[in-house]
């Protein structure tokens, strides 16, 4: 699994017990899923390595509780600890007051409030602190958008079109 193909979930901090249980402090995303994650990747020496989840729980909101299959031990945990954690981007689904963003917008067309085409959705950047839509204009060069809920006016599912109202110069920012 490539790391441009996934969506960092957080880190391991800590083991619990000694059978193998560890929690993952949370990156701040409000996915909606967590407990229903059958696997993650787990970063180790530069590779994502694929590790199945026996069982999870989200605790206080900002942890992930949850056992490993092959993680039977307190040493094999220990030796987790602050590793990042991913997921692939297509088993995610993002919630920001009550939009749920997932990775199947990829592709959509983004809009601003005139109806003027801006480009379409060719990646989501999760990897820096505020997510980023990378956008392909008419011309092929990249836009930079911020996610961000205030930009969005709405997101029609059906038509594959996600409306915006961006900052004055934020297009013209992308040319320089």
């Amino acid at each position: 699994m490539q790391k441009e193909a996934c969506f960092y979930l957080g880190f391991i901090t800590k083991k619990h017990g000694f059978k193998g249980d560890i929690s993952i402090k949370l990156n701040g995303e409000n996915i909606t899923d967590y407990n229903n994650l059958e696997y993650i990747y787990i970063e180790i020496n530069a590779q994502l390595i694929f590790y199945k989840i026996e069982h999870s729980c989200l605790q206080k909101d900002i942890f992930l509780k949850l056992k490993l299959e092959d993680v039977n031990n307190e040493q094999l945990a220990k030796d987790l600890i602050k590793r990042n954690v991913y997921v692939p981007k297509k088993d995610v689904t993002i919630k920001r007051n009550n939009i749920f963003f997932n990775f199947d917008i990829i592709g959509f067309i983004i809009q601003d409030k005139m109806q003027n085409n801006i480009g379409f959705i060719h990646e989501i950047n999760t990897l820096s602190p505020q997510p980023i839509l990378i956008v392909i204009n008419e011309k092929k060069k990249e836009i930079m958008i911020p996610l961000v809920d205030d930009f969005i006016i709405s997101v029609n599912k059906k038509n594959k079109i996600i409306t915006v109202d961006l900052p004055i110069g934020l297009i013209d920012m992308n040319n320089i």
